[in-house]
């Protein structure tokens, strides 16, 4: 058989190989663009993940300034008032399931006290910066700025509230005569009786004040947190003075309750007043 000549084997060879690039292309295009979005799925990933946690932020953040909107002191100052009550009545009738937990709690944060004196430290440092001197301090100051910017209502509510509040804390505890708590090793001293917890009601009237009196000075963001830190630093004031002893976990609760009542009453009728005029 005579054999082909070179040129016609050469030209065979190169058209089998344009009728396959086209394919091959395709599939080294395919390959190409895996490729590509394997690269790409870590930081799509993690650009999903980023704006997911921004958007849910934003959505507590509207919910919260949303609802701090809603709440009218009406509501507030109504609730609190009945959560109140419900502790006064429970502590009257020495209510069993609360004495045992008041107990429980007691002493078990004493046990750990007494093992831990930074522990005790700590709250210390807490429970004063929860005290009236600073009280006395803090609150003298926002009243004469107020009065310098001639602010004359916001002024009014900051001194009746904080007056007032100290006012009400003695009577009712002089009302209720409740004992404070006895340890054997105290870790701090305090005089006078016990229910409701003038720290945690004094707390509870300086958060309410400052809010009422600044939040609205703030962003969404700063009103946002504010809302957060009051409930924090709050709730470590009510928390030292249990750690220390001093107060049964019910003193403090109503301590929070009669402060809120309080403060959101005074705001009531002081609004009232000057819509009057």
């Amino acid at each position: 058989m005579a054999e082909l000549p070179d040129s016609f084997v050469t030209a065979r060879r190169n058209s089998s190989r344009s009728r396959c690039s086209p394919r091959s292309s395709a599939v080294e295009r395919e390959r190409s663009r895996h490729t590509r979005t394997a690269n790409q799925e870590p930081i799509g990933n993690t650009t999903v993940a980023i704006t997911a946690m921004v958007t849910t932020k934003k959505a507590i953040m509207k919910v919260t300034t949303r609802v701090a909107a809603a709440v009218r002191p009406a509501t507030v100052s109504l609730i609190a008032t009945a959560l109140f009550a419900i502790l006064l009545v429970l502590v009257l009738t020495a209510w069993s399931p609360l004495m045992t937990a008041d107990i429980a709690v007691l002493n078990g944060l004493h046990a750990h006290a007494l093992k831990h004196p930074a522990f005790v430290a700590t709250m210390k440092t807490i429970s004063n910066a929860g005290s009236a001197p600073v009280y006395t301090v803090l609150f003298t100051g926002i009243t004469a700025w107020l009065l310098y910017r001639r602010r004359f209502r916001q002024a009014t509510f900051v001194a009746v509230a904080e007056i007032g509040g100290g006012l009400l804390n003695s009577l009712l505890k002089f009302l209720v005569h409740r004992p404070r708590p006895l340890v054997l090793d105290p870790v701090a001293q305090a005089s006078g009786l016990s229910f409701p917890s003038g720290h945690a009601q004094s707390a509870a009237v300086a958060a309410t004040v400052l809010l009422v009196v600044f939040a609205g000075e703030l962003n969404r963001a700063g009103r946002f947190a504010s809302y957060y830190l009051a409930v924090l630093a709050v709730g470590f004031v009510g928390f030292s003075r249990v750690a220390l002893s001093v107060h049964y976990v019910s003193d403090v609760l109503a301590g929070f309750c009669a402060g809120i009542a309080w403060a959101t009453c005074v705001l009531i009728l002081t609004d009232r007043a000057w819509a009057g005029r």
